[in-house]
């Protein structure tokens, strides 16, 4: 189980709009401090000093439909730590990263500055010069309604050398609503120019701006338009311009809500919701923040070995968005995969997983075990879209 996270206790339609502001008290609405920012396609105020302004509560209603929203989890490696990312893989839960040359690296840092405070998703281009883009297929289950809505797309992104960034929303027709969603990009171009995209995928609107050094609050307001039932809509923010090496891009508080920013804000999601979104694609037995193939027995799955082929039940905690996620299994003592510890014998024992579906997954080992022998070992599921 996510112990850790019990532990800690919580922790082609419209143009591009503007929104900044302080929310006091316990509220910590998507709102985000001042900024100033430029140019741009898409209804973009060109030159427009954001100022702050004052956030009714009550408007704080709409649902965020995005996972992860601030960044609070990444489940497949050690947050804090600067971790290269596989391309078209996830980084921080529920965001995948692609990019145009190797290699983009991933790390959580804390900032606690005012109506900024928690955690920002910094994004660092290594080994050579290029564009890249980070983006977040959405849940079909939530997007299905969203037939020629309104919504916005807001997120601040903090930079440390003014850059082209665009910021958009795409399509996905693939298959069923849990499909994997393959590399978007088939062509980067030039600064400044929309990438082309891989067949299967479709630009729904998207604008470009110079974005300054410093923290900056965009919203990309836009009608979704007719989509199919199985097309996933995805969230992107893209390097429009080349990135050089060691430069990253920051990004907090992000959030994807039904309703215009003039309208609506996307209230945050409690930590019981954040997680249970975050366990829908990747759940593990580790705390949430180690990564899996820690040898450690914290949070370890242990059952009493009844047979020699005794089964070991794992119920998901959140129903997984696949019929058929990926199953890893870990030995608690090494942290290799493919064994579970007998820790009454002191031996490995090698161990296969079948996934159950509703059921859960099953652990069985694949050879002779002693009966009544304590077993121990770690799981990681992950179903990420």
């Amino acid at each position: 189980m996510a112990r850790g996270f019990r532990a800690k206790g919580g922790g082609g339609g419209g143009g591009g709009g503007v929104l900044a502001g302080n929310v006091s008290g316990p509220l910590l609405a998507n709102v985000i401090n001042p900024g100033v920012v430029t140019g741009g396609a898409g209804g973009m105020l060109a030159n427009a000093t954001v100022t702050e302004q004052n956030v009714n509560a009550s408007l704080l209603t709409a649902e965020n439909l995005l996972t992860n929203p601030w960044f609070n989890w990444a489940q497949l490696q050690t947050p804090g730590t600067l971790t290269t990312i596989p391309d078209n893989q996830v980084g921080p839960d529920g965001w995948k990263v692609t990019r145009e040359n190797a290699d983009v690296q991933y790390q959580r840092l804390v900032q606690s500055v005012g109506a900024t405070s928690g955690y920002l998703g910094v994004f660092k281009k290594i080994t050579a010069a290029g564009k890249f883009m980070v983006y977040q297929p959405l849940e079909s289950q939530l997007t299905l309604s969203l037939q020629n809505a309104t919504v916005t797309f807001t997120l601040s992104i903090r930079l440390g050398v003014a850059r082209l960034v665009r910021f958009a929303l795409f399509k996905y027709t693939g298959g069923a609503p849990n499909t994997v969603v393959p590399a978007p990009v088939s062509a980067w171009n030039g600064a400044g120019v929309i990438p082309t995209l891989n067949a299967g995928f479709t630009f729904i609107n998207s604008f470009s701006a110079l974005v300054a050094v410093g923290n900056s609050a965009y919203n990309l307001v836009v009608n979704t338009g007719t989509f199919g039932a199985n097309d996933i809509l995805c969230v992107a923010v893209i390097a429009d311009e080349q990135f050089a090496v060691n430069e990253t891009m920051g990004l907090f508080q992000t959030s994807f809500c039904v309703g215009s920013a003039g309208q609506f804000i996307a209230r945050p999601l409690t930590p019981t919701e954040d997680v249970a979104r975050c366990e829908r694609m990747i759940e593990k037995s580790f705390d949430m923040d180690t990564i899996p193939g820690t040898a450690t027995l914290v949070g370890v799955e242990n059952y009493n070995n009844v047979g020699t082929a005794a089964l070991r039940g794992i119920k998901y905690r959140q129903r997984k968005l696949f019929d058929g996620p990926v199953i890893t299994l870990y030995n608690p003592n090494s942290g290799a995969t493919g064994s579970w510890r007998d820790t009454t014998g002191g031996v490995d024992v090698a161990v296969v997983s079948q996934n159950g579906g509703e059921a859960g997954v099953a652990v069985a080992p694949t050879g002779l075990t002693t009966p009544n022998n304590q077993m121990a070992g770690h799981y990681l599921i992950n179903g990420s879209l």
